[in-house]
């Protein structure tokens, strides 16, 4: 009952309260009573009009301006319409003002007093109030409805109303000279009813609007909410979406750590494997114990090598087991620069990069592990030697300092390639590998600089790295605490270097030689691993002429400028790799003739499919031996040997199609379908050929001539001369007819040059068929 008696309490029903406190509520009353007040203004009108348009033209009444000789029978007075009509037209353009919402609603408390005292009027001068009520509460219905009142102001309005319609009716007629009029009870209690009802329909509709603005604002400020939180979702999904590509990239970097691994394991193997297997093969064939000084030198190099590789993965997984010991121990650096850099002489020999030390005349003693620091130093001076151009300089200084960063600084310079200045950040991170320009990576582990930092910090200094593309990068090593400073020195630049480990003159193998011929096969040796080239470059010179190159690039422009009779190419090499060279060679009309073997330590099978995809003639997997290449290489050049064959016995013309499916088939059919469109013209020629299979006839000479044995104009000269013999079997004319028909003008050069190819005259030929 209590719920019941709050819902219907005379406070509430007069909606009594602080409703419009609320500024945002008030501000939309205020757009509501504006819009209202336009469309009290517009009804009044229209309605005067209307009322006043059906008295005088449907009910013939004519118009009365005045009261004197009124008589409603025949008369409508206008002088109140008018009065009605003018107020409002006048609230009009006041609702486009920016009147407030009390202005508003005081106002249509005035226009519906005089609005009441003009119908009153003219109920007055008709002697009549029958309609005074229905006028009155239409009146009230209008405000109520077009303007929101509160409850009580509706009461208040109603009220007004009722009492002074009745003090009009008694006593304004006397002062008009006319009879007074009373409100029937009737219709006193009727309009008092309908003012009671206008004031709690007011009142509900006061509050359901401030109960749906309420709503609204709930609504704005759930939405807003749901906004803010679904910005920090947005947030957090970002964030995730970062974690989640930065967790994609570690997976990629491991990825990319464990396929170049694989790579400079598989490596180095190759030269131990596959030389130990030459060694044996040799012994076994001559049954005598042979040793071969260089390939010895290249296995314990590259088992060396193998072993830094291994030791640097164990190394790593110490650090980040934290079981890594220092073997702290007083040493020179200078000597111990000096002995590390001397080390690397013949490999700066090799890549012609030269290689100096600045050191200090006295000696430095510092406490530090010395293996540790020579690996650090080694790696830096291995990757300034591999990323610096032929004939640039590194150079490995020492100096003492007493600056914040440390007193002892160990810098290596190159004047190499350079580091982009977005990568700076990233070459100490473990597996990162600094990207070329055109986006490929050098060959290596990226694990060789994140370790020297590691065993740098270890010794409680830092590494640092500055870099210009194009011009070279320095790496600065603090160490803290010098021990001592005693014992004079020497300069410490590096003295006359050691000879390289492997050099061309030590390269022997087979006792007895194989001398190559004169015209043999030449082979594009590719591989960015020197050690590689040295072991299989004499191997493969036994039997054919090998172009060895480092760069990719330069062995692509040499495929393209050259005769070149098959590439052998590495996969893992900077720009274009080897898929990216055996897909330009295969994907090109005049180079896709040659075969390619690819050479990887990415053993698994669908590197070997995308290479076979790719139109790569064979795939070998690292470690093999030099033997097992050779005889891939044989068997690859014999088969092109029995194409060259098959195809210059077999000239097909007329429909027939040649048995092998391949390039070069298709190649051989599109230049016989040219051939044969141009045959009766005796001014083809090769060039002309050329143009029309869109080579020029340097690449045509080259390509036909490797798949038939033949020569371009040979090779126009054949399918004229098979077409010949075709028309002589059929009959189809006298020999200088025919001769003519394939693009002779000479009938005698034509028989002379029938007899060379088939053995027999046109003219014996004929007779022979007959038979």
């Amino acid at each position: 009952m209590r719920d019941l008696s709050k819902k219907i309490s005379l406070r509430l029903f007069l909606t009594i309260g602080p409703y419009e406190r609320d500024a945002d509520y008030k501000e939309l009353l205020r757009s509501l009573a504006r819009q209202g007040l336009l469309i009290y203004g517009i009804l009044g009108v229209v309605i005067v009009i209307v009322y006043v348009a059906a008295f005088v033209f449907w009910l013939g009444k004519s118009v009365h301006w005045d009261y004197s000789g009124f008589d409603p029978d025949v008369h409508i007075m206008v002088l109140d319409k008018s009065f009605i009509l003018l107020l409002c037209l006048s609230i009009i353009p006041i609702s486009y003002s920016s009147i407030s919402l009390n202005w508003i609603r005081g106002l249509i408390y005035s226009l519906v007093l005089l609005i009441c005292s003009a119908i009153l009027m003219d109920d007055i001068a008709n002697q009549d109030v029958s309609a005074t009520t229905t006028y009155l509460t239409i009146v009230l219905v209008f405000a109520v409805a077009m303007v929101p009142y509160k409850g009580w102001q509706t009461a208040l309005l109603a009220i007004t109303v009722i009492v002074s319609t009745i003090l009009i009716l008694q006593f304004v007629p006397g002062w008009l000279g006319l009879n007074p009029l009373q409100l029937k009870i009737s219709q006193i209690v009727i309009i008092s009813v309908i003012a009671l009802l206008l004031t709690g329909i007011s009142s509900q509709l006061y509050i359901n609007r401030y109960r749906q603005h309420l709503a609204k604002k709930e609504a704005e400020e759930l939405s807003w909410k749901l906004k803010e939180r679904a910005e920090i979702l947005q947030k957090m999904k970002e964030k995730s979406e970062l974690q989640a590509d930065q967790l994609l990239e570690n997976e990629k970097l491991k990825d990319r750590f464990f396929a170049n691994i694989s790579h400079e394991f598989r490596t180095p193997l190759t030269v131990i494997l596959g030389p130990l297997k030459d060694i044996l093969k040799e012994g076994e064939q001559s049954g005598k114990k042979i040793v071969r000084t260089n390939l010895l030198q290249l296995m314990l190099h590259n088992g060396q090598r193998l072993l830094e590789l291994i030791n640097q993965l164990l190394d790593l997984s110490k650090v980040d087991a934290g079981q890594i010991k220092l073997e702290l121990k007083e040493v020179d650096l200078s000597e111990l620069i000096r002995d590390q850099v001397l080390s690397f002489g013949p490999l700066a020999e090799s890549h012609r990069v030269q290689l100096a030390c600045d050191l200090p005349s006295r000696p430095i003693i510092a406490e530090v592990d010395p293996q540790q620091i020579e690996r650090v130093i080694g790696n830096l001076v291995s990757n300034a030697i591999k990323f610096t151009p032929e004939g640039g300089r590194v150079t490995v200084s020492l100096t003492k300092t007493d600056s914040v960063e440390g007193k002892i600084q160990i810098i290596v310079s190159d004047t190499g390639i350079g580091i982009p200045s977005d990568e700076l950040s990233h070459i100490f991170d473990r597996f990162y590998q600094v990207a070329h320009s055109s986006g490929t990576f050098h060959t290596g582990t990226g694990i060789g600089l994140s370790l020297a930092k590691e065993i740098v910090e270890l010794h409680g200094g830092q590494i640092d790295v500055s870099s210009e593309p194009g011009s070279g990068s320095q790496f600065i090593i603090a160490l803290p605490g010098i021990l001592a400073a005693s014992k004079e020195g020497g300069n410490g630049v590096p003295g006359k270097q050691q000879p390289e480990l492997v050099t061309q003159e030590s390269v022997d193998f087979l006792e007895e030689e194989t001398r190559r011929s004169d015209d043999a096969p030449a082979v594009l040796l590719v591989d960015d691993n020197p050690d590689i080239l040295a072991y299989l470059e004499p191997y493969l010179s036994r039997r054919y002429v090998v172009i060895a190159k480092e760069e990719s690039a330069e062995a692509l422009e040499l495929v393209r400028n050259d005769s070149i009779d098959l590439v052998i190419s590495d996969i893992m090499m900077p720009a274009p790799d080897g898929f990216e060279l055996c897909k330009i060679i295969k994907e090109s009309p005049e180079l896709n003739h040659i075969p390619v073997i690819l050479l990887t330590a990415q053993a698994s099978e669908e590197s070997r499919i995308e290479g076979l995809e790719l139109g790569a003639d064979d795939y070998i997997s690292k470690p093999f031996s030099a033997a097992e290449l050779m005889v891939r290489v044989e068997n690859l050049i014999d088969l092109r040997k029995k194409l060259r064959k098959k195809f210059s016995q077999q000239v097909r013309i007329e429909g027939e199609k040649v048995d092998v499916t391949s390039e070069d088939a298709r190649f051989l059919q599109q230049v016989q379908e040219v051939i044969e469109e141009h045959m009766e013209d005796s001014n083809f020629s090769v060039d002309w050929l050329a143009g029309e299979v869109n080579l020029s006839s340097r690449q045509l000479q080259r390509k036909l001539r490797s798949i038939t044995d033949l020569s371009a104009g040979g090779y126009i000269r054949l399918m004229r001369l098979e077409r010949a013999s075709q028309l002589l079997r059929q009959k189809w004319g006298n020999i200088s007819e025919i001769a003519y028909k394939v693009g002779f003008q000479d009938a005698k050069y034509f028989s002379r040059l029938f007899k060379q190819t088939f053995g027999v005259t046109p003219s014996e030929f004929v007779e022979e068929e007959s038979r």
